[in-house]
């Protein structure tokens, strides 16, 4: 790290298809990244590291917004990332209208899901997959893609969020 003020705030800005990094208590833009084609979705990969979606590729970045690395995927528009293992992850594709699980080592899918609307997805510890996707249920996948469960919500979800203790947040 170059010193920079902490806490920090990474934003990914779609008008202008641009990353910043502002510090939180002066609001000073720290750094910016006008590499990137589209910024259409930004995750934790690891500590100091992110990854944004950047059209159909993925955008490894470093805490200072350097590209590490653009890895090469099969969606055509990724709308959101969620991390699956060590060296896996879930994009959604907001034109194919699905989520696949991509081994970023090998760059090659895992498994796809066609979805109404790819929205959140998380992984839970038994190797499941939970995901919205814009509709009234939270639906959840087997390893290989496969619907196990649905679960019926008062109204369309739209993100999902698992908790330490275990507890999942729909919204």
């Amino acid at each position: 790290s170059k010193g920079f003020e902490r806490p920090r705030i990474l934003v990914a800005d779609q008008l202008e298809h641009r990353l910043l990094l502002i510090a939180r208590e002066s609001n000073t833009v720290l750094a910016e990244n006008r590499s990137l084609s589209r910024t259409d979705c930004i995750a934790r990969w690891a500590t100091n590291e992110f990854l944004v979606c950047d059209g159909p590729t993925v955008v490894r970045i470093d805490g200072e917004l350097n590209v590490i690395a653009r890895l090469h995927t099969l969606t055509q528009r990724g709308s959101m990332l969620a991390r699956t293992g060590t060296n896996s992850i879930l994009v959604g594709d907001n034109v194919l209208r699905s989520i696949t699980e991509i081994d970023l080592a090998r760059q090659v899918p895992l498994w796809s899901i066609d979805v109404h609307w790819p929205q959140a997805a998380v992984r839970l510890g038994s190797g499941q997959t939970l995901v919205v996707d814009g509709t009234a249920a939270l639906k959840e996948f087997d390893r290989s893609g496969q619907l196990v469960r649905a679960t019926a919500l008062n109204g369309w979800a739209a993100s999902l969020d698992r908790l330490t203790t275990g507890e999942t947040l729909v919204g």
